[in-house]
């Protein structure tokens, strides 16, 4: 028994994932039937130490009092309300299984179309000399999946053209997204930096003739009302910024205008581009652009979600350097 849950003692696999079930769907009503028996069988394949197609083929078997004991807390967990992710310590994104603790934001789908754009931006560009950095990046899923997938699609030899820079002001999200750039062995290519945002990011602009920043920041409004799993567990530094949710993204706008259109020179006549790609509320596009235009920064364009929501807004620059 643990918070109500009651499993059958010495019960199969398939008597487990039943009861499990039937628990997480009567606790959470943010589940369905579907939802909670997939749950129910992540919380078994991780306890089991089996994938979904071992499961499927010892649900006739029974469970050890060890294996008993650990999914007995994990339900009671997962029953409280905590997210599967924390529990489960591992977060899909970009077809790839990161590592995730309660000290980072745990990675959503939506988040994806950030690295999609980035993607975009420098296969069509191909530039010779460039800098990615990826701010407030938390579990490092973003940096990480752009680093393989541009592996995968333009090899190591562009990767050698660039610098990637993960940034963060926890250093404890900082040591998670180490450890999954070490997972997916790209732990070389990326350098982590603890900062405010860009406050602590120094540009030294002619080195590149492209630099792309990245951002999934904090924008939702400090009295905005959250699922109780988002509230009760995950950062609150990654999720509230201000009244109006808009703190993080202002000062990013801002500091990424002011270290653009700050004094700069070079031996000769040089250009360049430079993009801000940031993830956004799904209420905010307005007051982005009113952002952007009182920045004096270039051009920008939105992109929308899978939902038809304004999820992405990118902001193009160029500076010439005499």
């Amino acid at each position: 028994m643990a918070h109500g849950i009651t499993f059958p003692l010495d019960g199969s696999v398939r008597e487990l994932r039943d009861a499990l079930t039937g628990s997480l769907l009567e606790s959470l009503e943010e589940l369905d039937v579907r939802t909670a028996r997939a749950e129910a069988e992540q919380l078994l394949e991780s306890v089991l130490g089996k994938s979904r197609e071992q499961l499927l083929f010892c649900l006739n078997e029974s469970v050890n009092s060890e294996s008993y004991s650990i999914l007995a807390d994990y339900s009671a967990r997962r029953i409280s309300g905590e997210p599967l992710a924390y529990i489960l310590g591992e977060k899909e994104f970009f077809s790839r299984s990161f590592f995730v603790t309660p000290s980072v934001l745990i990675p959503r789908p939506e988040t994806e179309l950030l690295v999609e754009r980035a993607l975009v931006s420098l296969t069509s560009r191909k530039p010779e000399r460039y800098l990615v950095l990826d701010i407030g990046c938390g579990s490092g899923a973003i940096v990480v999946s752009l680093v393989k997938e541009l592996q995968q699609k333009l090899g190591a030899s562009f990767l050698e053209q660039g610098k990637f820079v993960a940034v963060d002001i926890s250093t404890a999200a900082l040591a998670v997204a180490e450890t999954n750039a070490k997972r997916f062995e790209v732990s070389e290519e990326i350098c982590f930096l603890q900062s405010d945002l860009l406050k602590s990011v120094s540009i030294h602009w002619t080195e590149f003739d492209f630099v792309l920043c990245l951002s999934n920041p904090p924008y939702i409004a400090d009295g905005a009302v959250l699922d109780s799993g988002v509230e009760n567990f995950e950062p609150k530094l990654a999720l509230r910024s201000g009244a109006d949710g808009l703190d993080a993204i202002r000062a990013l706008i801002s500091q990424f205008a002011e270290a653009f259109k700050g004094s700069h020179s070079g031996s000769s006549q040089e250009k360049v581009e430079s993009k801000l790609i940031l993830e956004i509320g799904y209420d905010q596009e307005l007051e982005v652009v009113s952002l952007v235009r009182a920045s004096g920064l270039g051009e920008y364009s939105f992109y929308k979600d899978l939902q038809g929501v304004s999820r992405v807004v990118e902001i193009k620059c160029q500076k010439s350097f005499a």
